[in-house]
């Protein structure tokens, strides 16, 4: 991350934090020791490349004149979110 994105993200963070608008420290100090959850987001991940590629496969065979603009959109989509998920970062 740019040091230019870097202080806005935490300007915005204080600003969030001042505003009272910060419920995501509270989820994650809540949501931290479930276990289960993180399973969970594993089996989701899977679960939404599987769903993907089966859903571009059924559009190339069943409607391959929306192939192209559905691949053009979800292959950089899901590509970035799985390379994101696995640095431990949230998609964009």
């Amino acid at each position: 991350m740019s040091s230019a994105s870097s202080s806005r993200a935490d300007h915005l963070l204080s600003f969030e934090h001042a505003a009272h608008l910060d419920p995501e420290r509270v989820l994650n100090k809540a949501l931290a020791p479930v276990s289960w959850l993180s399973a969970a987001a594993g089996y989701y991940l899977t679960l939404h490349f599987a769903v993907t590629l089966a859903a571009l496969a059924l559009l190339y065979f069943r409607r391959p004149h929306l192939y192209a603009k559905a691949r053009t959109s979800l292959v950089p989509a899901s590509y970035t979110a799985g390379v994101a998920c696995r640095r431990g970062e949230p998609p964009l």
